[in-house]
């Protein structure tokens, strides 16, 4: 009885917290095209140590959403597929609202 009772204890704690997470939301609305955009969510402070979602040919318009916190790195060169990322630009959402993070 004890093992069911902290089992539900620890089931309710993660539901909770997941009703409270943050959406965050990037955009795209400065360039016409990004050649790459590499993108992490999640809590995790070292966005390297997460795993990537690479995204090519950006166009203006450009939308994705992410729980919590959301990393974006792109091409230095928008339109230069061979440049190096920009340093990682991160956001975090507390609660359950929603940012936007202008992609830049």
């Amino acid at each position: 009885m004890k093992y069911i009772i902290s089992t539900l204890a620890v089931s309710v704690l993660i539901l909770s917290s997941n009703a409270f997470a943050g959406t965050v939301k990037l955009e795209s609305s400065v360039f016409d095209n990004i050649c790459k955009v590499q993108v992490t969510t999640g809590l995790e402070n070292n966005p390297k140590s997460k795993l990537l979602d690479t995204y090519e040919n950006v166009a203006k318009g450009f939308t994705v959403s992410g729980s919590d916190r959301l990393c974006y790195r792109r091409s230095k060169e928008p339109n230069n597929c061979q440049s190096q990322y920009t340093v990682w630009t991160c956001k975090k959402v507390k609660g359950s609202g929603t940012g936007t993070l202008k992609l830049s």
